[in-house]
């Protein structure tokens, strides 16, 4: 008897330690993957495609040309999409993809809305995964959170097939908007993904993926912002 409540007495140790260890193993693996730097022989395209990879201090995109000679995003994401939406674009407009989780976008506008019970849930358990796109009226401006690299036409064309396969597509070939989520002070809309988001497949893991498989600069594996922008500082 003694024994059987000792037992549940020290269950719930257990399960702390164990998370513990989790979460220890989950940031060293993090850390160790995010300073292996990969694709370390990559050499800017003397003449090709300028692409931006963009952090706002968590979250990570990746800008592209909105019409060039390998695609034309207008195709798949007329001006009509964005909310508030766009009049005319201009030669020089972007656009920039990023993924991730819904409940997220749709509940957290603002850093100062996430909560613990959001954060929890869209890392501990898988959820539904969203793209997000967002019009911008010229190339970014670089800096500290916002990166310029040249990649080849080639490294384009893998770029352009990776960002497309992220999107849920319709009967028509066409991604499917949700109608939700708007930021409200930049053109921007969201589409559906099929893959869910979880604590091993993060918003950020999506970007350095994408980089990865196209050829540029980044890390082995990371969830992190900083490990990406870092590699593209090399």
């Amino acid at each position: 008897m003694i024994k059987k409540i000792l037992q549940i007495l020290i269950w719930p140790f257990r399960a702390l330690a164990l998370l513990c260890f989790l979460v220890l193993l989950f940031l060293g693996s993090s850390e160790i993957g995010g300073r292996i730097r990969v694709n370390s022989d990559f050499q800017p395209a003397e003449e090709g495609v300028e692409i931006f990879v963009i952090s706002n201090g968590i979250h990570t995109d990746i800008a592209v040309p909105y019409i060039n000679d390998q695609a034309n995003w207008r195709e798949m994401f007329p001006l009509t999409d964005f909310q508030p939406t766009v009049s005319e674009s201009s030669p020089t407009s972007y656009v920039a993809f990023g993924w991730g989780d819904k409940g997220l976008y749709e509940n957290v506008p603002t850093w100062a809305d996430l909560t613990l019970p959001i954060a929890s849930n869209s890392l501990l358990l898988p959820t539904q995964s969203a793209m997000h796109v967002t019009f911008l009226r010229a190339a970014p401006k670089t800096g500290e959170w916002v990166k310029k690299v040249q990649i080849s036409e080639n490294q384009y064309d893998i770029l352009i097939e990776e960002i497309r396969r992220s999107f849920t597509m319709s009967a028509d070939n066409q991604p499917i908007s949700l109608n939700c989520c708007w930021y409200g002070n930049i053109h921007d809309n969201f589409y559906a993904s099929d893959p869910s988001y979880h604590l091993l497949r993060t918003c950020n893991n999506w970007t350095n993926r994408v980089l990865r498989n196209t050829g540029v600069p980044t890390a082995l594996w990371t969830p992190n912002h900083q490990h990406i922008l870092r590699h593209l500082n090399d």
